[in-house]
């Protein structure tokens, strides 16, 4: 939990929420490293391939973090030239 405890500290209002889109190539990881910040009852055995989308929340110092794991089918090219537009502005 030690990224969460360091983004918590960004926030002064700790009844936040923030969003996360984790996106990536096709079975990268993605879904295992949410596994990872989930407590140990709360996580998967096995890791299958996501279709679509899944939300899941971890609180962490009072913030609330969504994240959204893709399924990293197109995500990539959809994300893709938004993201680029954004850091080049």
């Amino acid at each position: 939990m030690g990224m969460f405890k360091k983004i918590s500290t960004f926030f002064k209002n700790k009844s936040e929420k923030v969003t996360i889109l984790v996106i990536g190539l096709n079975n990268s990881g993605k879904s295992t490293i949410i596994n990872h910040f989930k407590s140990p009852h709360e996580q998967a055995a096995i890791t299958v391939p996501t279709v679509g989308f899944t939300l899941e929340q971890i609180r962490s110092e009072g913030v609330l973090f969504t994240m959204v794991d893709t399924s990293g089918h197109g995500v990539i090219e959809a994300c893709g030239n938004i993201t680029l537009k954004i850091v080049m502005a």
